[in-house]
């Protein structure tokens, strides 16, 4: 449970306005490559978070396919 309230609050800190904002989502690609404009936002720890949360949902989704075909196959044998 623990884990999960920890989730949560990650994505609701990065992908509400603020963080948005501080990693660097509304510059533009010039200013992304650009040291002296992106040295002032957190881009990296930005991407860092945002691919984790994508990472954690595909990996729950992958979980479950995984789970339901092992169910079949449990099924399949005891039928």
């Amino acid at each position: 449970m623990y884990g999960l309230f920890i989730y949560g609050l990650l994505n609701y800190y990065r992908y509400r306005e603020a963080g948005k904002i501080c990693s660097g989502d509304y510059l533009s690609s010039e200013e992304w490559y650009d040291e002296t404009a992106s040295k002032n936002y957190l881009i990296y720890q930005g991407s860092l978070l945002k691919y984790y949360s994508r990472f954690i949902v595909l990996a729950v989704i992958v979980s479950a396919l995984m789970i339901s075909y092992v169910l079949k196959q449990m099924l399949s044998i005891f039928n």
